[in-house]
């Protein structure tokens, strides 16, 4: 679902890897090949959307309760890491449409890598802890001298996944098709020369590629994050993780993995010793005020380790560390990172946390943070006036009024971009408001978050439609939140909202006005209905006299439908 985009931009479309996609240099990464057996490959792993249940990476099982994917599918298109209760994994899967469906197991914990380069995709790896484990066979990595072997020799690999089955050239616009199967293509490995000989500078040290020079067979769009399998000695092992490539099994392209046996240690440090958040953004916080969130540090050593904490970069982040200086043995602990911003710059920083644990390894957990700045202007450019509120708004682009002065537009973004207005709004009561978007369906969405959630999304051309939702918290953060995706842009690619307002109110009194509110539009409508019936009579018989009757026959109507809402007030 991706566009032209260059050399510099190549992993932040990465993500997305199950949506149709359009004229490409580069696509996540099955075209070619066959279906697999259902019992064939028991460690591959589905990664799936946790409200839809839908597939968007591939995967392994590594460990009983550790999966190995690629970084780029755990980050969201605001920079964000994937939050763990977002998404869900399958273990063993092989049909994607199976009645009854493939059993699901949750999320713990996410761990990309802390030196993941969404702009090269050097260090495109992660980690994900499952809430339980699971009783499914793992498979296990090649080591760093095989690794080096088979590369040099050619030695044929195979990938599989629910990739994209189309092949495409650079800059070739396609219609992909996805399989429900499980699919596998037997590729030869690369050498690093020819590696770097077909992919230029975009090839470095931490990756491997294999392919045929005329193209017809490869991991494609919707494959990325899964395993790149080798038969050794030892048995089926895993020597590579989808990660890039320009085009799909196109020739003179081949397919790019991240190199596995060099992060070995990375993934012991993880699983077995000591642990930390990798990246946490601060997304939606304005500027002169601040947010908390919570970093989870872990202890998976058999034994009781006392940890240190190292904060640099920007003096807009805090931390209290109090609780966590000593972890008890197979344990986690979490504590408050604050952002308080006070100018509209980006800032970042870095937490390293070391610990005294036998040969474990420095961790580092990235903070990075955009503000969002004061909206209340725009909101008096389109006469708005919500109670209880305070307004800000930034992104890739601020909100603003529209060229009218009649509602709020979101900002002009490009690819993989959003356009973000939040409302803090003090007190338990109803919000309504009208919306409406002009953009790509399914891909370019305008989504209300409201206190970290996701409530309801609209995408597509539609016209102005109320909504109404009841705010239960003391303070309520709602976020309206356009996002478009890598896709060719349709319509005005814009939303809108307009009508917004905020009333305090009990729950029982929300839910009594919505019943009002409805009886009044059956009421308009009946209205509404009578009235052209009576007005095409009239018209018909030609006399003002009938007119004039029928007006007076409707007068009792108007009252009734004015009694009949008062008993609900």
């Amino acid at each position: 679902m991706t566009k032209i985009i260059n050399n510099a931009v190549l992993a932040s479309l990465l993500a997305a890897s199950t949506a149709a996609f359009a004229s490409t240099n580069e696509a996540t990464r099955i075209v070619g090949g066959e279906q697999s057996t259902a019992v064939q490959w028991p460690s591959i792993v589905s990664i799936k959307s946790a409200s839809s249940a839908s597939h968007f990476c591939g995967a392994s099982l590594i460990a009983p309760q550790w999966v190995l994917t690629a970084a780029h599918c755990l980050f969201e298109s605001n920079g964000e890491e994937t939050l763990a209760s977002d998404i869900i994994v399958t273990v063993g899967e092989y049909d994607l449409t199976s009645s009854p469906a493939t059993p699901s197991t949750n999320v713990e914990q996410i761990f990309t890598h802390s030196e993941y380069n969404a702009v090269n995709s050097v260090n495109d790896i992660a980690l994900i802890k499952l809430t339980e484990a699971v009783n499914t066979p793992t498979i296990s990595p090649v080591d760093i001298s095989d690794t080096t072997y088979f590369v040099d020799q050619g030695e044929e690999v195979t990938v599989m996944g629910w990739g994209s089955t189309v092949a495409y050239a650079p800059d070739q616009t396609i219609d992909p098709s996805y399989p429900g199967i499980l699919r596998q293509v037997t590729l030869p490995l690369n050498t690093d020369q020819q590696c770097s000989s077909s992919l230029g500078s975009n090839y470095t040290s931490e990756m491997i590629c294999a392919g045929f020079p005329q193209g017809g067979a490869d991991s494609c769009q919707g494959d990325s994050g899964g395993p790149l399998v080798i038969k050794t000695s030892a048995g089926w092992q895993q020597i590579g993780v989808v990660s890039w490539g320009f085009g799909c099994a196109s020739a003179g392209n081949p397919g790019v993995y991240t190199r596995l046996a060099l992060y070995a240690d990375w993934i012991d440090n993880i699983t077995q010793k000591a642990s930390i958040t990798t990246n946490t953004h601060f997304a939606y916080t304005a500027v002169n005020t601040q947010e908390i969130k919570q970093l989870t540090v872990n202890n998976g050593s058999n034994s009781s380790a006392t940890f240190n904490y190292t904060l640099t970069g920007s003096g807009f982040f805090s931390l209290d560390t109090t609780k966590c200086l000593t972890i008890i043995a197979n344990s986690s602990c979490q504590f408050p990172v604050t952002y308080a911003p006070t100018n509209s710059q980006t800032h970042s920083a870095a937490i390293v946390v070391t610990s005294d644990i036998g040969n474990s390894t420095a961790m580092t957990a990235n903070l990075s943070a955009k503000p969002l700045v004061d909206a209340s202007s725009q909101l008096d450019l389109v006469g708005l006036t919500v109670a209880n509120s305070e307004w800000a708004t930034d992104g890739d682009n601020s909100w603003v009024a529209n060229s009218a002065n009649t509602a709020l537009q979101s900002g002009v973004i490009s690819d993989n971009q959003q356009s973000v207005l939040m409302a803090t709004i003090t007190g338990k009561g109803h919000l309504k408001f009208d919306w409406a978007s002009s953009s790509e369906k399914d891909y370019d969405l305008l989504v209300l978050n409201i206190n970290g959630t996701d409530i309801k999304e609209i995408s597509g051309n539609n016209s102005f439609s109320t909504k109404n939702i009841y705010l239960d918290d003391t303070v309520n953060k709602v976020l309206w939140i356009y996002k478009k995706d890598g896709d060719i842009s349709y319509l005005n690619d814009q939303a809108l909202l307009r009508n917004i307002s905020f009333e305090v109110m009990t729950k029982a009194e929300y839910e009594l006005q919505l019943i009002d509110d409805s009886v009044d539009d059956i009421v308009d409508e009946i209205l509404d209905d009578i009235v052209d019936d009576l007005i095409d009579d009239a018209v018909s018989s030609k006399s003002s006299g009938s007119i004039g009757f029928m007006i007076f026959l409707l007068t009792p109507l108007i009252f009734i439908r004015c009694y009949y809402s008062s008993k609900f007030r």
